[in-house]
């Protein structure tokens, strides 16, 4: 499909927006241990599994899942566990909707940066085409040969400004 076509049948319903400090994470996980069960579905906790810092990914995906919820707007309910969130191969991320929630595409950009964990999210609503009744969103399946290389921790920048 083209760029132009798939622009028309795309509107922009939403941007969200979500951060959240490192450090919060840790102190709700030693809390509450049963939070990512509650909140995450099994293809995050796959990742979660696979990575070598479990938390820095966490950090990503709560973000992303955050951020998501905003970017529909309070009319529609969501619940952190109506997102899923996967990485792609490019080093970003894949964001799906359940399907109590068709007619929506998401894309997110996420990471962490000084122990604070960022992510914006675009809403997008897919619209009619003539050749089909509706388009739906679709929960993509867990690709487990990604390459997670990139969710590595990156070490800290140094500001030449602060003091140590």
């Amino acid at each position: 499909m083209s760029a132009e076509r798939e622009a028309t049948l795309r509107q922009l319903a939403g941007v969200g927006c979500d951060t959240e400090e490192r450090a919060r994470l840790e102190r709700t996980l030693g809390r509450d241990p049963g939070f990512l069960e509650r909140w995450f579905l099994p293809e995050e906790h796959a990742l979660l599994a696979q990575s070598p810092d479990p938390t820095l990914v966490a950090l990503q995906i709560y973000c992303l899942k955050e951020a998501a919820i905003k970017s529909l707007g309070s009319e529609h309910a969501l619940s952190l566990r109506s997102v899923v969130c996967l990485p792609d191969n490019r080093g970003g991320w894949m964001l799906a909707l359940d399907s109590r929630y068709p007619g929506y595409a998401l894309e997110g950009l996420a990471g962490v940066e000084d122990g604070l964990g960022w992510a914006r999210v675009l809403a997008w609503r897919v619209l009619e085409d003539e050749t089909s009744d509706s388009v739906e969103s679709e929960r993509p399946d867990l690709d487990t040969s990604v390459d997670l290389s990139w969710l590595r921790p990156r070490p800290p920048v140094r500001n030449e400004n602060s003091r140590t």
